[in-house]
């Protein structure tokens, strides 16, 4: 299996696939010719407006794991809606259809917002899968729900994505998940490759920057996007130093946000982030991270 046979949420994005094949495992950088690119926690944070070190570690219950548990929040939950202490996407879209829930009703608050949250993170922040979002999920929600203390979300979700990014460069998986939109956006700001429309060119003016550009793009399948695929790659084949940009976020307007002044801080170190359900992935700083004309960028000078 090639990197190319992986699929990304609903089609093939190219601009995705091109830089996963230069996704390094050992580094979390992708490797160009011109030098090592990294995901740093300030680009997540800009681009997502999610903090990260804001809080304390998220914590992934198995209490609810259990069908008999899980039915005490989706009590119309059937077992072949359960698996493996996974639920369906399609019975969570439930609770958000008004013609079987009564959004009036403040009875079925808990289960709509679990029902949302649970599709949120486990299709796009926390995804592994096209169809199933894993139960551990709602002790973290109900803290969220309930206010009760602060959750580092934005580092598990960054280094969810750092470990699918991981299986998918070994080609150990034929679904890339997590947060791989932001793949896209990150090439496009530093490589200055890609093909999004921007709603605003002003692009100092959005907070988070991803706000900056339409959802809809060109689609392409079969030759067409095997085509495209090649001109990517040999758009990054040509980038050098001199045509990145090193520090696209240097004029922001939102610079001093506290969100995103505590990830710069961390961007210049080695961290570890919490994986989503166990485990943790290493964000090397000094490998992605030196001076040039004294500013912070992301280059390694071979």
């Amino acid at each position: 299996m090639s990197v190319f046979d992986c699929k990304i949420g609903n089609g093939d994005n190219q601009v995705v696939l091109a830089m996963v094949e230069r996704w390094w495992p050992s580094t979390h950088t992708f490797h160009l010719p011109c030098g090592k690119l990294g995901i740093t926690p300030k680009d997540f944070t800009v681009l997502t407006g999610i903090g990260i070190g804001i809080g304390e570690p998220i914590i992934f219950e198995d209490f609810y794991t259990e069908y008999g548990k899980a039915l005490t929040i989706f009590p119309a939950m059937e077992f072949k809606d359960y698996e493996k202490g996974c639920v369906t996407f399609a019975h969570l879209e439930t609770y958000l259809d008004h013609t079987r829930v009564n959004f009036n009703d403040k009875g079925n608050t808990k289960k709509i917002f679990r029902a949302f949250m649970l599709l949120y993170f486990g299709g796009v922040l926390l995804g592994n899968s096209k169809s199933w979002a894993r139960l551990e999920l709602i002790g973290p929600l109900a803290i969220l729900e309930n206010k009760t203390y602060t959750i580092d979300f934005g580092s598990a979700i960054l280094g969810h994505l750092y470990y699918c990014l991981d299986q998918a460069s070994k080609q150990e998986v034929k679904y890339i998940g997590g947060l791989f939109q932001l793949i896209e956006y990150h090439c496009y700001k530093y490589c200055q490759i890609g093909h999004h429309i921007l709603i605003d060119n002003r692009l100092d003016d959005f907070y988070p920057r991803m706000l900056a550009w339409q959802t809809t793009r060109h689609k392409f399948t079969g030759n067409k996007a095997k085509h495209h695929l090649a001109l990517m790659r040999q758009q990054l084949d040509l980038r050098t130093i001199n045509n990145i940009q090193w520090d696209p976020f240097r004029n922001m307007k939102d610079a001093l946000k506290r969100e995103v002044v505590i990830a710069g801080n961390i961007s210049r170190k080695r961290v570890l982030l919490q994986c989503s359900f166990g485990g943790y992935e290493w964000y090397l700083g000094d490998r992605c991270w030196a001076q040039l004309e004294h500013r912070a960028v992301s280059y390694d000078p071979p």
